[in-house]
């Protein structure tokens, strides 16, 4: 009976920890390419974690736990300093991860108890309070006023610039890139030249 308990949790933590492998690939190949274009390092970073986490994990280590905890609460720090407390665009940032952590726990039950293990559980739960605590105390800082701004930031859409202006990327806020210049038509358009380029 035992050695089936301890069957089911070696093959638990293996499932568990694959997938985390599986979810930081990416991220560990899109943020190094991302970090090769001088974009943010953070990508990289977290996708490290989350393989190291992983593969650790799914060897039965507890340490997996541990590092996933501390990826975990690296993100909300670059989360709030990338957004400030700012609901929505909190919410990409932090609600993944938020998942990712109830999956760290669950698989970090399968490794064999140990002091390191109640640590990575117990940060991990921390990491998980804290992500939950930022998206309500965000949530609670939407008021009136803030959907008010909101909806006044979208109001050129619905009026919008005048033809000469390109105020925004796409030109408007919605980014439509139509650009309504009569200047130039079928019979102009031979004339155009570039003006630059961009590599």
């Amino acid at each position: 009976m035992a050695e089936l308990e301890g069957r089911k949790a070696r093959l638990g933590a293996r499932l568990g920890g694959g997938f985390i492998v599986l979810i930081g690939l990416p991220l560990l190949i899109g943020g190094a390419w991302l970090a090769a274009l001088k974009g943010s390092p953070y990508y990289v970073i977290a996708g490290l974690g989350l393989v190291a986490a992983g593969v650790q994990l799914w060897r039965g280590k507890a340490s997996g736990g541990l590092v996933f905890a501390v990826t975990l609460l690296a993100t909300l720090g670059w989360a709030l300093w990338e957004s400030g407390l700012v609901f929505w665009p909190l919410v990409p940032r932090v609600f993944s991860p938020l998942v990712i952590a109830v999956i760290v726990l669950l698989t970090t039950l399968a490794v064999p108890k140990s002091r390191l293990r109640a640590w990575a559980m117990g940060l991990t739960s921390l990491g998980l309070v804290a992500a939950v605590a930022i998206l309500g105390a965000a949530l609670a800082r939407t008021t009136d006023e803030g959907v008010a701004k909101v909806a006044k930031a979208a109001a050129p859409l619905a009026n919008p610039s005048p033809a000469g202006d390109w105020r925004n990327y796409g030109r408007d806020p919605g980014g439509q890139r139509y650009a309504p210049f009569d200047q130039i038509n079928g019979k102009t358009v031979q004339n155009l030249k570039v003006a630059w380029t961009f590599h």
